[in-house]
């Protein structure tokens, strides 16, 4: 090639020139913000190309701990060759990403180093009531509550105590759809009891305990053989009358003896 200073990048073949073009090298990076988050809650997901690219498509990637890179969405640069995209995790984990471009006339695609991402569990509570604060012997109680936000199929582990005692597990329990549960229980004694109820935890929520909720058993009232209630109010008034005139009896007695 006539005036042809630099050599290196042509080749002669069969007499003819043939020119080899040789693109120019690229660069990508990528950050999250924040690099700690709480599940739930959302993570913003930035970059850049090097030299600057507008309207370039850039793919974003993602993987766990030990898995493989999957994509997780396709943005496009804006005119100052930025990418951005904002994503709620599923799952209270740790994540790792990575951002790509494929090039173009001008300029070799590039693949950015990894970015890290820390989902911490979310807390969670538990709340329980009683049917009653004091029943009789041999009677139940119904202990009650729930968990929030609501999930399903979570063991609850019901526990109590006597008064002075230690604490035992009553129960293991399965939530409802709407996070709530229910034991029917029927004390073996009297006396003062405390019950709680607490829950593990999951994948993306902390475990939760109540605070302990107090209750008493009584001493049984047996009614008389034969008698029903509306017998035992009247000997009951029948009493109060006779024990009346008992009293009037006393005091005429009294005055009509000069006392």
């Amino acid at each position: 090639v006539p005036n042809e200073a630099d050599t290196t990048n042509n080749e002669y073949v069969f007499g003819e020139v043939s020119l080899i073009l040789i693109k120019e090298p690229s660069s990508i990076t990528i950050s999250v913000s924040p690099t700690s988050i709480v599940y739930g809650e959302n993570v913003t997901i930035t970059g850049s190309i090097s030299p600057v690219k507008s309207g370039v498509p850039v793919t974003i990637w993602y993987r766990m701990q030990d898995g493989n890179w999957t994509r997780l969405a396709d943005v496009s640069t804006d005119s100052n060759s930025e990418f951005s995209y904002v994503w709620t995790p599923d799952a209270a984990q740790e994540y790792w990403f990575k951002a790509s471009w494929e090039g173009d006339e001008e300029n070799l695609g590039a693949e950015s180093d990894e970015a890290h991402l820390e989902v911490l569990r979310a807390n969670s509570t538990i709340i329980i009531s009683l049917s009653s604060t004091e029943i009789e012997e041999e009677s139940n109680i119904t202990i009650s509550g729930a968990i929030s936000p609501p999930l399903e199929n979570m063991n609850v582990t019901i526990m109590y105590r006597k008064v002075g005692g230690n604490w035992t597990v009553l129960a293991v329990v399965l939530t409802e759809e709407d996070g709530s549960f229910s034991y029917v229980w029927s004390p073996p004694e009297r006396g003062n009891y405390l019950v709680k109820a607490s829950w593990e935890g999951s994948q993306n929520y902390l475990g939760a305990e109540t605070e302990p909720k107090s209750f008493k058993v009584v001493r049984k009232i047996s009614p008389i053989p034969g008698l029903n209630l509306p017998a035992m109010m009247l000997l009951g008034t029948m009493a109060v009358i006779a024990v009346a005139i008992s009293v009037i009896v006393v005091a005429i007695l009294r005055f009509t003896s000069g006392e």
